[in-house]
């Protein structure tokens, strides 16, 4: 069975992705033993299972924009958010926390950030519009081998 979700619904499933694999990061910060094997596949499970969510949604977004399968105003609105300066400031704020971070020898928190940082360039991504369109060429694709009638002369 599939899901027919909204534009903003399948927006709200990136940063969330991004919400479960930095909430396996900070949770090494509770973990009593942090380096067993169980709180390290506790750990990297949230980690992939948060990307792989993201990055499914942001597939989704960029395919339903492409098939326009949602109304225009619908997604020029969350275009309109993604290029927002409220996200920008709040993108800034994590990247600040990821180089604060590296001065306190890479904490959780740091990664965290970095996590939730990468979920919002994943989302504002999905709003990215295409610069080529889809039967543009390479000038290199059809490149004839070079000849010359004075191929070792001077």
């Amino acid at each position: 069975m599939r899901l027919h979700l909204s534009a903003k619904q399948t927006a709200a499933i990136i940063p969330i992705g991004g919400l479960i694999s930095a909430a396996g990061l900070f949770s090494i910060l509770f973990i009593r033993r942090p380096h067993s094997i169980v709180a390290l596949i506790a750990t990297f499970g949230f980690l992939i299972a948060g990307f792989l969510i993201s990055w499914r949604a942001n597939e989704s977004l960029q395919a339903g924009i492409r098939q326009d399968r949602w109304p225009p105003a619908e997604v020029e609105q969350l275009r309109t958010f993604a290029k927002s300066r409220t996200l920008t400031v709040v993108h800034l704020a994590l990247a600040f926390g990821v180089f604060a971070n590296l001065s306190s020898h890479l904490r959780p928190w740091g990664w965290s950030c970095f996590v939730l940082a990468q979920a919002i360039f994943i989302f504002r991504n999905g709003f990215r519009e295409q610069s080529m369109p889809s039967t543009y060429q390479p000038p290199w694709t059809n490149i004839t081998p070079l000849n010359s009638d004075h191929w070792g002369q001077r």
